[in-house]
């Protein structure tokens, strides 16, 4: 998008000077009376003069937690932008942006072309608006760290984009912070090591010192604090102590313990003449702070950035109460790795971010009286957790459960990797930018009143923050599209434009003259706002602009009671409208009424193992052949045969292959079935014969089975059973403890080979030797284990089979059978040599 050089309003209704857009603007709202079951609505406008100063002074940012996540990335983004710094990626060349901002990359509807067609500019060229490369940037923070150093610890920027801002970013150093450990986690500690010293009243001197320091140096006009540091715990909030100004500055002087560091930073900038905005959860703007700021004139915002899972959670919940559909549980958790997440891991700071992130959802339940009874709320429940491992790159998981027709339920469940300082950076740049824009709009009612700024709580920019402050009084909104709305309007004010309806009747009145082609609008949100507008416009109503203008301009008379939008969609609506009316602009009504109106201008086969269990018993059974080891059969009959002696001790296979391949030679013994190796040597043995097909394990566990009784066999170890008999029958003799397999592939290998020794069957070894070596014999065909365990356990039982160890057969019978445990446990069960005869065939082997 081409950027515009110069934007102008031709208007009666707005006047350029030198110094000045003034914008002449009707506010329009509706009074709505209700009496028994009778509802009455009565639209007013109030006639308003808006001015706003066009000379954009020298503006500069002091970030309280600069050293932190989010302070070293916004100092990295704003320098790499300023110089247009370019890296090097593993996608390729990558150039600064500035996405994630509203400001810088989002647009408003300023109106329609001769066509008909919507047109939009970017945010920042509505109104004169400081440039993210002007600003000065100077901070706080509790660890020495500079900011290179910061960056580095960060693991935020990309690496090389990092060499590339190191030599500036090394020059910038934070000053020292407030550190009180009563207020943040105390994991915090060892960061801790920059600090102002003193009473509280000290520190606040020392604040107010640093912030001249920072304006002198750089001859600054104007100067933003934004709180980006580790949130607190919620302070407990007193009368006498935090009500009003005169008393927290007292007990400021007293050095009271429930003055929070953040408190101290918010009074010694609101006292210096700057704006204070908190971003992060805790209540520091208590309502002495207000009071304060009121007096002095200048804005307090907050709380805490609303940067990924409750923005989504704003648009959804909105959505849903907007689509008639009644959400009853909400249920958010998080997990991050960042120092937010650390300090997060503490109880009480949880508490506060707990607090902010649950009532969020309040307004949108309350509009809607239809699906909910008064006080009635959706379950809602949010968990954080902190784990190092995934840093900076948060994950949120939410579940939506809602009631839909007759009671029946509908449930969306969103996963949301959210970058966090990469998302949270921009927001701070939109902060800085619209509280320093909005400072320069000042209100009144007709010549004859004097000018006045908007209300110190800025409430204007809640669609920038999770928990939107209001002045006091009025309600809070959450709702994303009105958030949105609010804030467009609010800037198309400014420029005398009135609100964006969304209606666009031009394109659904025949007798309305429309261009050369007609047009719908694809986003939902301003197709609702058009249907909303379009049937207040059948009662001649005024479009709901969602601005607000009476809790926001002091000079404004406010109903009884006043309320602050939530909605993000409403507030950015606002927020267009107010630029739009510093250029004597309508509020964008998004009517399109130029498009709506018509006066308006199967054979031989072989297969592998795919079951893992089996594809593992092949291979280890395979390596145990190569021992001369029989196949494991995984059933360690020691542990459960009383008669078998076992070790000092016994175990239990916890590895699922193992205590398979134990259960299946354990059956296989029964049968006096050798264990199953899973090798296969039929098919990997040239000598061996095979018959007219050949298959491959599949299985993972035969496959593994086969591998390592091939392995057992090189070392002429029999098959690994798995069956620890020596832990299941009495009579074998155990060492001194059993133990269990906790291997799934050796526990079936266990339970199978003890099947297979019940019928005298040796252990299945998965290793297939009739398919791999051409020497041997094989039956009428040939398969391949698709089994991944039968595949490696012939692969361990072949690699046993080279060792002339049988089959791992996994059973344990020394485990299993009482007099094979004892054997175990005596060590009787390896005293003396192999038996006579295979002394003799190992003799003749040698000789050959």
């Amino acid at each position: 998008m081409d950027k515009i050089s110069s934007l102008q309003v031709i208007s009666p209704n707005v006047k350029y000077t030198e110094d000045y857009i003034y914008a002449d603007y009707e506010y329009e709202e509706t009074l709505v009376t209700k009496k028994d079951n009778a509802i009455t609505v009565k639209p007013y406008q109030t006639s308003l003069c808006i001015r706003t100063a066009r000379k954009v002074g020298r503006v500069g940012v002091m970030l309280v937690g600069w050293g932190g996540n989010n302070g070293s990335t916004f100092t990295a983004a704003v320098l790499a932008n300023k110089h247009q710094i370019s890296w090097n990626t593993k996608n390729g060349k990558m150039e600064p942006n500035w996405y994630g901002s509203i400001t810088q990359a989002s647009t408003v509807r300023l109106g329609i072309d001769e066509k008909g067609n919507d047109f939009y500019v970017g945010m920042s060229e509505l109104l004169p608006m400081v440039h993210p490369d002007d600003l000065a940037i100077d901070g706080w923070d509790i660890s020495p760290l500079n900011l290179a150093e910061s960056m580095a610890r960060a693991k935020v920027i990309d690496y090389d984009l990092q060499q590339k801002l190191k030599k500036e970013m090394a020059t910038m150093k934070p000053r020292p912070a407030i550190y009180d450990p009563d207020f943040i986690a105390a994991n915090q500690a060892d960061r801790a090591t920059n600090l102002i010293r003193g009473t509280r009243y000290e520190q606040y001197l020392q604040v107010r010192a640093d912030i001249k320091d920072f304006r002198d140096k750089n001859k600054l006009d104007k100067i933003i604090v934004l709180w980006t540091a580790n949130t607190e715990r919620f302070c407990d909030v007193r009368p006498g102590i935090h009500d009003t100004a005169e008393n927290l500055e007292r007990a400021l002087r007293n050095n009271e313990s429930e003055i929070s560091p953040s408190t101290i930073f918010a009074l010694a900038a609101i006292d210096e003449g700057c704006y204070y905005i908190n971003g992060s959860p805790q209540n520091t703007i208590v309502d002495g702070v207000v009071e304060r700021a009121e007096k002095m004139g200048v804005f307090v915002a907050g709380d805490d950035f609303k940067s990924g899972q409750t923005k989504l959670k704003s648009v959804l919940v909105d959505f849903l109460v907007s689509a008639g559909l009644k959400p009853v549980s909400i249920v958010s958790y998080n997990h991050l790795g960042n120092n937010d997440g650390k300090n997060l891991s503490a109880p009480k700071q949880f508490r506060s971010k707990e607090i902010t992130k649950s009532n969020v959802v309040d307004d949108m339940v309350e509009s809607n009286p239809i699906l909910y009874k008064p006080g009635e709320k959706p379950d809602h429940v949010v968990v954080i957790k902190y784990v190092p491992y995934v840093g900076d790159s948060k994950r949120a998981m939410d579940e939506y459960t809602s009631e839909i027709l007759l009671h029946g339920t509908n449930t969306l469940a969103v996963h949301n990797t959210c970058e966090d300082s990469l998302l949270a950076a921009p927001l701070m740049l939109d902060l800085v930018l619209l509280a320093e824009l909005l400072g320069r709009v000042h209100v009144r009612r007709d010549h004859t009143h004097e000018w006045s700024g908007l209300h110190a709580v800025l409430s204007a920019l809640s669609y920038l923050v999770t928990a939107p402050l209001a002045a006091r009084g009025a309600p809070v909104v959450n709702a994303l599209f009105k958030q949105r709305a609010a804030l467009d309007n609010l800037l198309r004010a400014c420029l005398a434009l009135r609100p964006a309806t969304h209606m666009q009747l031009e394109h659904k009145v025949p007798c309305l003259t429309v261009p050369h082609h007609s047009f719908t609008q694809s986003a939902l949100f301003k197709q609702r706002a058009a249907l909303d507008n379009l049937l207040r416009a059948c009662l001649a109503l005024r479009p709901a602009t969602h601005m607000q203008l009476e809790h926001k301009v002091p000079c404004l008379t406010v109903p009884h009671h006043s309320f602050t939008q939530s909605a993000l969609f409403k507030q950015c609506a606002a927020l267009d409208n107010l630029l739009r009316a510093c250029l004597a602009l309508r509020p964008a009504t998004h009517m399109q009424l130029e498009h709506k109106v018509p006066c308006l201008t199967v054979p031989h086969h072989s297969f592998t193992h795919s079951a893992l269990f089996k594809q593992r018993a092949a291979l280890d059974n395979l390596l145990r052949a190569c021992l001369a080891l029989r196949p494991a059969t995984h059933m360690q009959l020691e542990h459960k045969v009383p008669c078998l002696t076992v070790p000092h001790h016994s175990f239990t296979h916890s590895a699922l292959f193992k205590q398979r391949a134990a259960l299946d030679n354990l059956l296989r013994a029964c049968l006096a079935l050798r264990p199953a190796t899973h090798m296969q040597l039929e098919h990997k043995v040239p000598c061996l014969t095979v018959p007219h097909h050949s298959f491959t394990h599949s299985a993972l566990f035969k496959q593994r089975a086969a591998l390592d009784n091939l392995l057992r066999a090189c070392l002429a170890l029999r098959p690994a059973t798995h069956m620890q008999l020596e832990h299941k029958v009495p009579c074998l003799t155990v060492p001194h403890h059993s133990f269990t397999h906790s291997a799934l592939f050796k526990q079936r290998a266990a339970l199978d080979n003890l099947l297979r020794a019940c019928l005298a069957l040796r252990p299945a070894t998965h290793m297939q030797l009739e398919h791999k070596v051409p020497c041997l014999t094989v039956p009428h065909h040939s398969f391949t284990h698709s089994a991944l365990f039968k595949q490696r356990a012939a692969l361990d039982n072949l690699l046993r089979a080279c060792l002339a160890l049988r089959p791992a057969t996994h059973m344990q019978l020394e485990h299993k059978v009482p007099f094979l445990r004892a054997d175990l446990q005596s060590g009787a069960m390896f005293a003396g040599d192999a038996p006579p005869a295979k002394r003799q065939r190992h003799a003749q082997n040698g000789a050959q």
